[in-house]
């Protein structure tokens, strides 16, 4: 009898969106399905500055949740500064009408325990993923085919001393924005900031610390930041500004 073939056609939508790495490896375990799952509609809804401003409702409906559940999950994905969350768009009236979300550089994440961290405990209100064995240790701090780190130059858990014109073109060549932003603010304070920033500690608590603000502003464009600058600088000589100062210079 002769046989009969046939042609596998995918009709797809091919349209698809990132998710990095290293929140598989590690982070989507501990937060758990439901806050792994905010993260990924997130992802799906983030431009090429990584940001994105889906409603509450919006990202529930996608995943059959309820608001309240998403909302836990968003502070969740905050607390770890996996994302950080800011205002947006307002109406006439001067009303914020919805949340706008920054998906933040793996580098700037906060650490994630280890499997024997007997003081780690997952949350009560999210389950952990349960995820089918693969070929691939989950144990292994570099088992992605990241295994070269290029972004964790960024933070290190060590404290050596490091080069402030080096880790300065390091921020400012960075793809993340909200990085770039530091590095100028790091540029343009350079007098005041070099001698309080010389170990890799130093660096990274000063990202950390700057990080929320620094996505705040990237929602302007450089001419409205370098202009909020000089005006601060006209203004308040004699103080030192940090990024939440062009915030308010911004929004006032």
């Amino acid at each position: 009898m002769e046989k009969e073939y046939f042609e596998v056609r995918d009709m797809r939508n091919k349209e698809k969106f990132f998710v990095d790495d290293a929140y598989l490896n590690g982070y989507a375990k501990h937060l758990g399905t439901t806050t792994s799952m905010v993260y990924f509609v997130l992802c799906r809804h983030a431009d090429k500055n990584q940001e994105c401003f889906p409603s509450m409702e919006t990202m529930g409906e996608k995943i059959g949740v309820s608001r309240h559940t998403t909302m836990r999950s968003i502070k969740i994905l905050e607390e770890w500064n996996i994302i950080q969350k800011g205002k947006r768009i307002r109406n006439k009236k001067g009303v914020w009408l919805h949340n706008t979300y920054t998906l933040m550089d793996k580098s700037v994440w906060k650490n994630k325990p280890s499997s024997t961290d007997a003081t780690w405990t997952p949350s009560s209100t999210d389950a952990p993923i349960h995820v089918a064995p693969m070929h691939l240790s989950m144990s292994h701090p570099c088992d992605t085919k990241d295994t070269h780190r290029k972004d964790t130059h960024i933070l290190s858990s060590t404290d050596d001393a490091v080069d402030f014109s080096q880790e300065l073109k390091k921020l400012e060549d960075s793809k993340s924005r909200h990085l770039n932003i530091i590095g100028f603010y790091m540029d343009v304070r350079k007098a005041t900031l070099r001698p309080k920033i010389t170990t890799k500690s130093q660096l990274s608590a000063f990202i950390k610390r700057h990080a929320k603000s620094a996505s705040a502003l990237s929602v302007y464009t450089d001419d409205q930041i370098v202009s909020a600058k000089e005006e601060v600088e006209t203004k308040y000589k004699d103080i030192d500004w940090t990024l939440e100062t062009l915030i308010k210079q911004l929004t006032k």
